[in-house]
């Protein structure tokens, strides 16, 4: 692994817990990975972002349509990945105090 960096890999799974949506088609991500590293020429400022997934889209989408909305989700996805690891962070360097 690059140092400073991290991967993370993603599949679909299926909870009880979260019953699917009339009105709607879930994706299912058959298999995916993602990978922050520091950017060489500026480690401090800037991170590379690599995303690789296999998704099935459990329909007829005009791929028009899939190329304008996959930027999108990649973005969004990158954003929510970064705030949870600044959390993560934020968390793992407070020490806990036993008494």
């Amino acid at each position: 692994i690059f140092p400073g960096g991290y991967r993370i890999g993603m599949r679909s799974i299926t909870l009880d817990e979260i019953p699917e949506a009339k009105d709607m088609v879930p994706a299912h991500v058959h298999i995916g990975a993602v990978q922050f590293r520091p950017d060489p020429s500026y480690p401090e400022n800037r991170t590379i972002y690599d995303f690789v997934t296999q998704v099935d889209l459990n329909g007829l989408i005009p791929k028009f349509l899939v190329n304008t909305i996959m930027p999108r989700i990649v973005e969004n996805d990158a954003e929510v990945r970064v705030n949870y690891s600044k959390k993560f962070a934020n968390k793992s360097q407070r020490r806990v105090r036993h008494s």
